[in-house]
């Protein structure tokens, strides 16, 4: 297991992608199973894949480093070292690592939460149904995630 700082490099349009990890050689392989699967987070990482293919992909460790700060610190070093990135932002400069959160605000983030269920188990009424399925008639998006995922799955 490797921690540390890496680099997934689109050979085809020669952008990267910065990131850290505990473990580099896990973290590469949860990016690729995601990109395949059309789940990944970053959806510029996400449509350079679906335009390329995994072929133009390679991964490269950059540095290790075992210190968590540390490596947030070097992926911002790194990323601003690259010109051109898929990252959406810097992520090291926008990471909490490290930062706690007062008794205060812990019971505020609580009480916020009393209640909420997330929507689960909530029953649409009738009528909320038939607007959602109206407002549904001619949405391509769920079909095309599917006929995506099947020539990504057939792709590998």
């Amino acid at each position: 297991m490797t921690a540390g700082v890496y680099e997934i490099l689109c050979t085809a349009t020669g952008r990267s992608y910065i990131g850290h990890a505990s473990n580099i050689a896990q973290r590469w392989s949860t990016h690729r199973v995601r990109a395949r699967n059309c789940t990944h987070w970053n959806p510029i990482f996400q449509s350079t894949w679906n335009k390329y293919g995994e072929k133009y992909f390679e991964f490269y460790a950059l540095e290790k480093v075992k210190d968590e700060t540390e490596r947030v610190r070097q992926e911002t070093w790194w990323w601003l070292k690259f010109d051109n990135t898929m990252n959406i932002g810097p992520t090291g400069m926008l990471s909490r690592l490290g930062a706690k959160l007062t008794v205060e605000h812990k019971e505020k983030i609580s009480a916020s939460l009393i209640g909420n269920s997330h929507g689960q188990g909530y029953k649409h009424t009738d009528e909320a149904k038939a607007k959602i399925g109206a407002a549904s008639v001619g949405n391509t998006h769920a079909a095309n995630y599917w006929k995506r995922r099947r020539r990504n799955a057939s792709n590998t």
